[in-house]
């Protein structure tokens, strides 16, 4: 199995901390210092018949992107109920300030019809990110920081591997904070809210 390339130690994970005065709030996910740019290309939104979508956040909201594949058993499923349910309990304003979307790195057995369906099974309006382009798809995962591999076995088995972080991109197109598997919504959600009123209060 090939292996995961491993995130380097220049990207040093922190806690992250907002607020002003005796007010400081600290968020359950972690960022990059310095938070770096990862729109550096447009990728297809199946969702959307194709159309190039760029990897920001609307103006004073926040996207979700997380990278995995519609066949993972365990950790893909549980990541993208992890945000449905995080999501969900914003109340409607909020919740229209944050896009999700999946970055399929298995583009060969993810077709857009799959990888739609996929998406908007968890979270209706997401974004199915998927290029063919496995040089833009590198690049697009390594400004992130992810990781991945797809080879096929002799006996025809596909085996896959990827990291698991869902990463929060800003307006900007800022990498901001990271979520690896495992974060509880509800810590997914307070930090949703924190990010969405400072950027609220920063407006």
């Amino acid at each position: 199995m090939r292996r995961i390339p491993r995130i380097t130690a220049a990207l040093v994970l922190t806690l992250a901390v907002t607020g002003c005065g005796d007010d400081k709030r600290q968020l359950a996910g972690m960022v990059r210092e310095p938070a770096p740019a990862v729109d550096v290309a447009r990728l297809p939104d199946a969702a959307r018949d194709g159309a190039p979508t760029p990897l920001r956040a609307a103006s004073g909201g926040l996207l979700l992107v997380y990278f995995g594949y519609t066949l993972c058993p365990d950790v893909c499923p549980t990541t993208m109920s992890d945000i449905r349910l995080a999501l969900g309990e914003l109340d409607g304003a909020e919740r229209d300030r944050v896009a999700v979307g999946m970055v399929t790195i298995d583009p060969e057995r993810d077709s857009g019809r799959v990888l739609r369906g996929y998406v908007s099974s968890f979270v209706p309006g997401g974004h199915a990110l998927r290029t063919d382009d496995p040089v833009i798809l590198a690049r697009v995962a390594r400004v992130f920081g992810a990781g991945y591999g797809v080879e096929k076995q002799p006996d025809g088995k596909v085996e896959v591997s990827h990291t698991a972080f869902t990463y929060v991109v800003d307006d900007r197109g800022r990498l901001i904070l990271q979520w690896p598997f495992g974060t509880p919504w509800e810590d997914m959600h307070d930090d949703l809210e924190a990010l969405l009123e400072d950027r609220k209060q920063s407006a």
